[in-house]
């Protein structure tokens, strides 16, 4: 998704700016707008493959990692925030997926990461004995 946006950043800066900004929708960024058009595409593909990422610790561990770097670079490189949000107030596809389902994506991927830390700290012990 991050390629594609970078791919395509110049044409929407260019090209479908520039109409936005005739038509008195120059309050509006172009490529803001194509961003939060795909977030519910994305939406609906985490929530679709969740259910495979809970089942597996280590997997939903690197998902999550991933989903940070994911929103940080919309937030660092791209400048994103929807619409009428002002950027600090946008939580993210993260806090989404994390707060989601009453958090019981969070309680599988805390668990995961707690296993992930006892088995890390158990295998340096045994390195050190």
């Amino acid at each position: 998704m991050l390629s594609l946006l970078r791919n395509y950043s110049p044409f929407f800066t260019q090209s479908v700016q520039p109409i936005l900004d005739v038509n008195d929708l120059e309050d509006r960024d172009a490529l803001h707008e194509f961003i939060t058009a795909i977030i519910p595409v994305l939406r609906r593909k985490i929530d679709r493959d969740l259910p495979v990422i809970m089942a597996q610790g280590a997997l939903s561990s690197h998902f999550v990692e991933e989903m940070i770097k994911f929103d940080t670079t919309l937030r660092e490189e791209f400048f994103y925030s929807p619409h009428g949000t002002e950027p600090s107030q946008w939580r993210g596809l993260t806090y989404e997926v994390l707060v989601q389902n009453n958090g019981v994506f969070f309680d599988s991927w805390l668990g995961a990461e707690k296993e992930c830390k006892f088995f890390f700290s158990m295998t340096i012990t045994s390195e050190l004995l």
